[in-house]
């Protein structure tokens, strides 16, 4: 009863906290459940789900990961054509000033 507790726990816990190392551990609890007479499909089907959600969500990840890669690039350049932007904008704001006829050097 131990083990089927003790996996019934690790199912219950977010795929992230589940190791993969863990996994073929909770399948050999589940067939030596099994082995032992429980019937236990159910579990097993869930077990796949978790299986299932680990791997969706490395892919998941891994995708994140080259997204930020790429986009670095384009981030650095937003942020370059920005200070051009404010550059010519302050320019476009004195350039909008009359021109003095007071000399101010004198």
């Amino acid at each position: 009863m131990n083990i089927l507790l003790s996996l019934t726990q690790a199912l219950c816990q977010s795929p992230w906290e589940i190791s993969k190392d863990d996994l073929p551990e909770e399948y050999a609890a589940l067939s030596y459940l099994a082995a032992e007479g429980f019937q236990l499909d159910w579990l097993g089907k869930k077990l796949d789900e978790v299986k299932e959600k680990k791997k969706k969500g490395k892919s998941c990840l891994a995708q994140l990961q080259e997204m930020e890669e790429e986009l670095k690039p384009l981030k650095r350049k937003y942020s370059e054509m920005e200070a051009q932007m404010d550059k010519l904008k302050a320019e476009l704001s004195a350039a909008k000033y009359p021109v003095s006829l007071y000399d101010d050097n004198v």
